[in-house]
């Protein structure tokens, strides 16, 4: 009856010692999970005097003046084609791209956001967004408002 109970015993240490192990390794794994993730650099956006910057994940650097754009759209869920050059990621797809709509472009979005707005320029095609739905709209608008007053 004795060894019984010590097997018993043994048994529930070796259990909890398993389910300890295991809960270390997820928290491991969720730690690490996490610094991969916020080690992914989010584009970065300025407006300047002449026009606007986007800077993408890699540090590459998308300048647009507003005496170039010869129209603004906003496009929702757009059919971005295929990545040239650049990045085709998790988060953010950035770089040169084509699709049968725009033909060769560049393209800096977040996948948080299912708008985007499509630049026309006088030399090429700039398809970009903004952390979300709300700020690419905000963005949209104020755009119009400034070429509106060009």
């Amino acid at each position: 009856m004795r060894r019984d109970r010590m097997d018993d015993t043994y048994e529930q240490e070796k259990r909890r010692t398993n389910f300890n192990s295991l809960f270390v390794l997820v928290i491991i794994l969720v730690i690490l999970l996490l610094t991969y993730l916020g080690q992914i650099n989010a584009a970065s956006f300025a407006w300047t005097g002449s026009g606007l910057t986007m800077t993408a994940a890699d540090d590459t650097v998308y300048t647009v003046y507003y005496e170039d754009i010869l129209s603004i759209e906003l496009v929702t869920s757009p059919d971005y084609g295929a990545c040239v050059s650049g990045n085709d990621g998790f988060r953010q797809d950035y770089g040169t791209w084509e699709n049968d709509l725009w033909g060769t472009y560049q393209l800096c979005v977040t996948s948080a956001a299912k708008e985007a707005i499509v630049l026309t320029l006088t030399d090429s095609i700039f398809v970009f967004n903004y952390e979300s739905d709300k700020t690419t709209e905000s963005l949209y608008d104020y755009l119009l408002e400034l070429i509106a007053a060009e």
